[in-house]
């Protein structure tokens, strides 16, 4: 049945199976000879390498067969052989033997690295060594080093590790360690910046009781690499890269004739409160809902006294890079009947969050009106693109438009399945 359908299609489109002499070679190659004679060099190249303006291919009698040549005119059929002259393209190269072929084995990791930053404009990602707890660190470098603006500004910095000044020693060794990352093509050990950034903070170089480092909290190393940058290297910039500026409310729940009190606030990040026992969070964005009311106590005037106040944050700025701190540590008290002490807790729990986080719902009135305009642009877009892929799928297709894309494998089933008919 198989060779049936491939006898009916090589008769349908005049395949012949011919033998192409070329030098001591006799190569075999298909003709299709409703095809152009174009098409036939050009499989010819894609066999020798001959470029089809070099080739010349004559048939017995010496014939030849040009680009203009109509195939169907040939006296062409199943084992005829045809001649063919020319050089392929590889023959024309010059090859300099006296240089050594280098390959990737030979190339150093160094050398590697160098090639990609060459040919791509990026670095081959590598990681740094765990010195001891120094994972929260680890982090902060690797995310910061993906800030463009900063890391390239970084190499402006004309600081040394060894200067007296300890937190602009942390910021040279940071320049340093992306350095060595870019270069390297293999991990690194940033003992520089370790070093650095505990006799800066001494925060990070405390040690339990057998005398190795404490684990730390990264958004705590976050905190002091963005303040240490903002205050010794760039200002403006890390207020472009990571300012949020928050619209503050404070209503008195005790005392609803007293009016609200409107401040502003900045920070380098927004939160995502995490709470196992009270309000379980499971979703990024209920937990950055959560973060942004809460109760305080606070004096009141109207009352002479403590009070407690709602406090309602909203955003009034959004950053170019928005640094989303998953609350996961808080202060656990000390219990005498288990025998615990007072100290940092982590709250192990698993929240998803969406590749994409809309901030619509979080931000003021005013910021909210400036991003309709562009939220309305890109639901137009949506609907108009919607619309355009529903009347295509709603249109009618004829039977002479799918006769008009038949293949000439789907004709030879179609004929079949006609005659069986």
């Amino acid at each position: 049945y198989q060779r049936r359908v491939h006898g009916i299609i090589n008769q349908i489109r005049k395949m012949y199976q011919v033998s192409l002499k070329w030098g001591k070679q006799n190569l075999p190659i298909s003709v299709d000879i409703n095809e152009d004679a174009t098409v036939f060099k050009a499989q010819i190249y894609a066999l020798t390498a001959i470029p089809t303006d070099k080739q010349k291919i004559f048939l017995k009698g010496g014939k030849s067969i040009l680009d203009t040549t109509d195939m169907k005119s040939l006296d062409i059929r199943d084992g005829t052989t045809l001649m063919l002259i020319g050089t392929p393209e590889d023959k024309h190269e010059k090859i300099d033997t006296s240089k050594k072929v280098v390959t990737a084995e030979d190339l150093s990791t160094a050398e590697k690295a160098k090639l990609m930053q060459q040919k791509t404009g990026e670095a081959i990602p590598m990681g740094l060594y765990n010195l001891g707890n120094t994972c929260y660190m680890n982090s902060c470098v690797q995310v910061l080093k993906k800030v463009k603006e900063l890391s390239d500004d970084l190499k402006n910095f004309k600081g040394l590790h060894t200067n007296p000044e300890k937190k602009i020693a942390v910021i040279a060794a940071l320049r340093d360690t992306y350095k060595l990352l870019e270069i390297n093509g293999e991990p690194v050990r940033p003992l520089n910046l370790v070093v650095t950034l505990k006799q800066a903070f001494p925060l990070f170089d405390e040690v339990d009781e057998q005398g190795h480092p404490k684990q730390q909290d990264a958004e705590e190393c976050w905190t002091t690499f963005l303040n240490t940058l903002q205050n010794f290297h760039s200002k403006d910039l890390i207020k472009n890269l990571f300012e949020i500026e928050f619209a503050c409310k404070l209503t008195n729940q005790e005392a609803p004739t007293e009016a609200p009190t409107e401040t502003t606030e900045i920070a380098h990040k927004i939160s995502c409160n995490i709470d196992n026992e009270n309000i379980p969070i499971n979703y990024l964005q209920d937990g950055i809902k959560l973060s942004l009311t809460g109760s305080i106590m606070k004096n009141s005037a109207t009352l002479n006294r403590d009070a407690a106040y709602l406090k309602t944050v909203r955003i009034n700025k959004l950053p170019g890079y928005l640094v989303v701190h998953f609350v996961r540590f808080f202060w656990k008290k000390a219990h005498l009947s288990a025998g615990t002490r007072a100290g940092k807790a982590k709250i192990l729990r698993n929240v998803a969050f969406p590749k994409v986080l809309d901030m619509y719902e979080y931000c003021s009135p005013e910021l909210q009106k400036n991003l309709e305009v562009g939220r309305n642009e890109e639901t137009k877009q949506l609907d108009e693109e919607t619309k355009r892929m529903l009347e295509s799928r709603s249109k009618a297709v004829s039977y002479t438009h799918l006769r008009a894309h038949e293949t000439r494998e789907d004709l030879v089933c179609r004929l079949l399945l006609e005659k069986k008919k």
